[in-house]
């Protein structure tokens, strides 16, 4: 009779016990005349495993007539069990993973395994691995089963990792970039019809080869537990289970006009088996068709009077663009605040029709004017502040940074208005003989349009020195 499922757990457990105890014990007196399964080697090529697990993946070359188990019984005969060429592995009889060779033989996938001992993988040949091979036989008339260990070597792999892609674009696809330092024109690029080809290492079907798959890439953003979004392309717009497409450093485009350049995409996926992401690339050819101007902005010192703005526009790599060639739009304002401004250009095959930029309106810029240097320490002086000048400001900011980006060890130390008076302020906490560069910047809160901020003025001039 077959075992039913509900009955396996029940008699795994027992041929576990029954692997470790000699065959008289196995036996009764009344199955003296049954020949019991004892021993079993494998004689065939090394087990398909996954890296990081215990699980097996498929057995090696069986047309080749490897995966024999030979097994010893009782009475001195042997069976050799060989992979079938064909199984149907669906019924319920045989426990999920299990490797079937007839009715009544089968080889339990997962590795037989303590539990303060567990098994998992390494990349490459693990030798002295122990399955369980499961027989059933007859014991006096009646069907039982007999759990015998066998030692073998499995070589592993990932079983599914990303070695390379190739982008298919639909037809009449031509993807663009604004020439200068700028982006690709992404919503050309998700369209419909863009196919991409992704080839993976795995195992399937006890072959050792490469799986492509083919998908329509589909643009996504999402925001993270800290509320960081991303944006990039995903498989079929699933990043969460297929991977993601990123570019490159994200700057793409820094061509001349009409150059045409190869823009680069990374892709992104996460291989559980490794617990880590495995990145591929590919690229696709991009013409440089119109330059993405962009523009320098102030903050001009408020003083009552009416403000109108200039403003120094580039394209590629800070080159100055004549201002003939465009034309400022922008309102003119008095009172602090931020305030837009429309640059519109004449050439519209060279330059993007227009941009927006802005100017603002703000404090005077404080003036650091020394630095001293203390133990772990340093104390900011700045120039004090006229009694007209303090009426325009609620506090300072300093900023300091162990590099002259203000990016390494960065702090950004708020001042009250009563230190802001006072002229100087101590910093205390810092790195002993390491320099410090500090700047400073005023602020007032204000309302603008229904909204309350704080309005910065200009960046002080930058200081720096060495703590003691």
């Amino acid at each position: 009779m077959k075992i039913k499922k509900r009955l396996w757990a029940l008699l795994l457990s027992a041929a576990m016990i029954i692997t470790f105890l000699p065959a008289a014990a196995f036996a009764t007196e009344n199955e003296a005349a049954s020949a019991v399964p004892v021993s079993a080697e494998y004689e065939g090529a090394a087990l398909r495993g996954v890296v990081g697990t215990s699980r097996i993946l498929s057995l090696e070359s069986p047309a080749a007539g490897g995966n024999k188990f030979v097994v010893t019984f009782s009475d001195g005969s042997k069976k050799t069990f060989s992979w079938p060429e064909e199984q149907d592995a669906s019924s319920d009889t045989y426990p999920e993973g299990a490797f079937i060779y007839d009715k009544n033989t089968y080889l339990y996938a997962e590795v037989y395994e303590d539990e303060d001992n567990p098994v998992s993988f390494k990349e490459g040949l693990n030798e002295n691995v122990k399955l369980q091979l499961n027989i059933h036989y007859n014991a006096n008339g009646e069907e039982a089963l007999k759990s015998l260990t066998v030692k073998t070597s499995v070589n592993c792999t990932y079983d599914k990792k990303p070695l390379a892609i190739e982008f298919v674009p639909a037809e009449g696809f031509e993807p663009e970039c604004t020439a200068g330092p700028n982006y690709l024109i992404e919503d050309l690029f998700y369209g419909e019809g863009n196919q991409f080809v992704v080839t993976y290492e795995g195992w399937n079907d006890a072959y050792q080869g490469y799986r492509v798959y083919k998908n329509r890439m589909m643009y996504f953003n999402k925001t993270d537990e800290e509320g960081n979004t991303w944006e990039g392309f995903a498989l079929n717009g699933n990043p969460e289970k297929y991977g993601e497409f990123y570019l490159d450093d994200g700057v793409l485009c820094e061509p001349e006009f009409g150059e045409v350049f190869d823009a680069t995409f990374s892709y992104t996926e996460m291989v559980p088996e490794l617990d880590e992401e495995v990145s591929v690339s590919f690229t696709v050819p991009v013409k440089a068709s119109k330059y993405q101007p962009y523009t320098g902005w102030a903050i001009y010192a408020y003083n009552g009077k009416l403000k109108t703005p200039s403003f120094k526009v580039f394209y590629g790599d800070d080159k100055l663009i004549d201002p003939a060639e465009y034309e400022v739009s922008c309102e003119s304002a008095s009172k602090m605040g931020w305030y837009d401004a429309t640059i519109t250009f004449k050439d519209k095959e060279k330059f993007v029709d227009s941009i927006q930029t802005f100017y603002g309106i703000g404090p005077a810029a404080p003036k650091v004017s020394k630095l001293v240097a203390g133990k772990k320490s340093l104390t900011v002086k700045w120039k004090k502040l006229t009694n007209a000048q303090l009426k325009n400001v609620d506090g300072f900011y300093i900023e300091l940074a162990t590099d002259k980006n203000f990016v390494k060890n960065y702090k950004h130390i708020y001042v009250n208005k009563k230190t802001v008076k006072a002229g100087k302020k101590l910093i205390k906490n810092l790195k002993k003989g390491k320099k410090y560069y500090v700047r400073m910047y005023a602020y007032k809160k204000i309302t603008q349009d229904g909204e309350k901020f704080e309005m910065p003025s200009a960046d002080s001039n930058v200081k720096y020195i060495k703590t003691k």
